[in-house]
């Protein structure tokens, strides 16, 4: 497209010289975009990926020094929270350290979890023809369910007491005569009694991964 929106094209044979001044004067400002675009989506995903390796080292950190075992077993691909639309990877996570062992299921994000019927999805590009075909013959896009890693596990813990249903309410914004309310509640209370079990003389440390 040239700057009145029309289209610009080259007709005929024509020299590279030619060639290199049609680019220059038509497409080099959408391709200087183009790149400085991928560099900039380039330097996000590391970016990206150094906080990621850091939050899983302090993570596995955190395991070695209070010599903890995490173990991640694959149980089932379908809905886990009340309120799922979309299903997921479900796995039963067991934390043991010494003689004491806290286990709970874990729903793992849709964006890691495969299928009901195969261990990988598809992630393909718009540019892809596999792309939206709803078919597994594209190998060259395709990544396997990822188990939960020390970090997932750990950041989403229940590391505070969540105090009396009153104090819970108010802090989550939930009505204190709701039944969903206070089966989250009893939940969480669950979850942090088990935590609490486990790591009652490291929960400042472990509050430190989040």
């Amino acid at each position: 497209m040239d700057a009145q929106g029309k289209i610009a094209q080259l007709v005929g044979f024509v020299s590279e010289h030619q060639l290199q001044e049609f680019i220059n004067f038509y497409c080099m400002n959408d391709i200087q975009v183009m790149v400085k675009q991928k560099e900039q989506n380039r330097k996000q995903r590391l970016i990206k990926a150094k906080e990621e390796s850091e939050y899983e080292a302090a993570a596995r950190k955190f395991l070695e020094s209070t010599k903890t075992e995490l173990k991640a077993t694959f149980l089932f691909h379908g809905r886990h929270f009340d309120d799922d639309k979309d299903t997921r990877d479900v796995y039963q996570i067991t934390l043991t350290r010494g003689d004491r062992v806290y286990r709970f299921n874990f729903g793992q994000s849709i964006k890691n979890s495969g299928t009901a019927k195969e261990s990988f999805i598809n992630d393909c590009p718009r540019s892809c023809p596999h792309y939206m075909t709803g078919t597994f013959a594209c190998r060259a896009h395709a990544r396997r369910r990822r188990a939960p890693t020390a970090y997932d596990v750990l950041a989403c813990l229940t590391k505070y007491d969540p105090g009396t249903f009153k104090d819970f309410c108010a802090e989550y914004g939930y009505s204190d005569d709701s039944i969903k309310a206070q089966k989250v509640y009893f939940a969480v209370q669950e979850e942090f009694d088990g935590v609490r079990r486990l790591f009652g003389d490291k929960l400042d440390k472990l509050a430190a991964i989040q």
